[in-house]
């Protein structure tokens, strides 16, 4: 599996069970003053990055082997600035539920964590990181 398939698996799982926000797809024009879909001006909206780690060959000696990626999937939650914290942790508990322990062509998800939230006044944004730890077991 290419990165990219890999990638579009994560975007397909998304895709499918997550409507309760618009979701900011990496390089794809998205202003969330704007209005679209049925979602608000200025409402949360979410976006994500896949950070891949190392990758390591798992068997040997086989005319095709496992190879093992490590990295983390980055759900990042953005709320109005100034409005607290309790809709972004409830957003960031929802998104935690949608990956954690799942199974998913070739990836394993663990405990998802949360890392603390950021304001970003200048945007007029509140954001909160959900981070999924993963493994992808491949061969080759």
């Amino acid at each position: 599996m290419s990165y990219a398939s890999a990638r579009a698996a994560v975007e397909t799982r998304l895709t499918n069970n997550w409507t309760t926000t618009p979701i900011a797809w990496e390089n794809v024009t998205f202003d969330p003053q704007v209005p679209g879909d049925g979602f608000p001006a200025g409402g949360p909206f979410i976006a994500f990055t896949v950070l891949w780690g190392q990758e390591w060959q798992r068997s040997f000696g086989a005319d095709v082997n496992l190879y093992r990626n490590s990295g983390v999937l980055q759900l990042h939650v953005r709320t109005a600035w100034g409005t607290g914290t309790s809709q972004a942790h409830t957003l960031a508990d929802s998104l935690a539920a949608l990956f954690r322990g799942q199974q998913l062509s070739g990836f394993t998800f663990w405990s998802a964590y949360p890392e603390p939230g950021e304001e970003e006044k200048e945007a007029g944004w509140y954001r909160v990181t959900v981070n999924v730890p993963f493994k992808l077991d491949e061969f080759y």
